[in-house]
């Protein structure tokens, strides 16, 4: 009898040990984790970097400057803010971000039904982008609901309203034609059942290797869904927004990347930038807040708010 009350003892002493073995273990594993990133955070951007990421956005800007000359031309670099003056963002890999992806991998974001509204969009839009990031894959946008978004957004340093490359082939005996890539449709919006919302939230929270859950070529995704925190925190990615320039996941949220990647995705049809610049030309009181842009007679007013109102046919 003592002897086995000696064994019962020495198991809950062994079972105490280990347990606060490994709780020292993770105490010490998620600190050093804390001190990689701060340290990242701390480093002195390469000026080099700085200088090559400068002139690859000169280009590209120089490009869509022989579009719209006479409208750019009083336009300030509103890009530069977001990679040099603002310290949040600054020393994004930007030539890494616009880079082409993986052959044949593509991430879409859909909308052919009803979405919500362009907000809602614009939170499903960001996140998948910075998912597409996440996995190699190379990024496009297909809105045709309730009309097609190229009508007054077109691409601006990031082509996502290029055709999918090989997506669909013809038959050179029959010349029927036939999708050549696998694809995928993943559907998270509000309207979506609870167990698959779950589902992706932890998919994308904690595995590894997403892209062997969804392995399809071409995966169709429509979402109003804000996904930043569950892409932050997946620890097995982290190498691959450092990549990017994103050196601490504190900084992967929707309200600090937003305006960076809408600067970089979109850019108003020459038709509402043509209606702008002459309401910016003409003499004001006071300075506009924001521009809202309306479907229907064209008309241009401001109300009580200093907010601008346009519509356009």
């Amino acid at each position: 009898m003592i002897v086995r009350n000696t064994l019962c003892k020495r198991t809950i002493i062994a079972y105490c040990i280990f347990f606060f073995t490994v709780l020292l273990i993770w105490k010490y594993h998620e600190k050093s984790i804390k001190i990689e990133e701060e340290e990242d955070t701390l480093k002195v951007i390469i000026s080099s970097s700085l200088v090559n990421t400068t002139n690859s956005t000169t280009t590209i800007i120089e490009e869509n400057e022989k579009q719209t000359n006479s409208i750019l031309s009083i336009n300030e670099n509103r890009l530069d803010y977001w990679l040099i003056n603002n310290s949040k963002t600054l020393g994004i890999n930007l030539t890494a971000i616009i880079a082409s992806k993986r052959h044949g991998q593509y991430l879409v974001y859909v909308c052919h039904e009803n979405c919500g509204g362009w907000g809602d969009r614009l939170r499903g839009i960001m996140s998948t982008f910075m998912l597409s990031l996440m996995l190699d894959r190379n990024f496009r946008i297909e809105i045709t609901h309730p009309c097609n978004l190229t009508h007054f957004l077109r691409p601006n340093l990031y082509n996502w309203a290029q055709p999918i490359d090989g997506l669909i082939v013809v038959d050179p005996i029959t010349h029927h034609r036939r999708f050549n890539l696998t694809r995928k449709m993943l559907i998270t919006t509000a309207n979506a059942r609870k167990e698959i919302l779950s589902n992706v939230s932890q998919i994308l929270h904690n595995n590894r290797s997403i892209n062997s859950i969804w392995s399809e070529d071409v995966l169709y995704w429509a979402t109003n869904k804000d996904y930043f925190y569950q892409l932050s925190n997946n620890m097995f990615y982290r190498k691959k927004f450092k990549s990017y320039g994103i050196m601490t996941k504190y900084n992967i949220k929707l309200e600090i990347l937003f305006p960076l990647f809408y600067e970089i995705l979109f850019r108003p049809v020459d038709k509402i930038q043509q209606h702008t610049l002459q309401f910016r030309l003409k003499p004001k009181k006071n300075p506009i807040i924001c521009a809202q842009i309306r479907t229907g007679k064209i008309f241009q007013r401001m109300n009580h708010r200093n907010i601008l109102l346009i519509s356009v046919v």
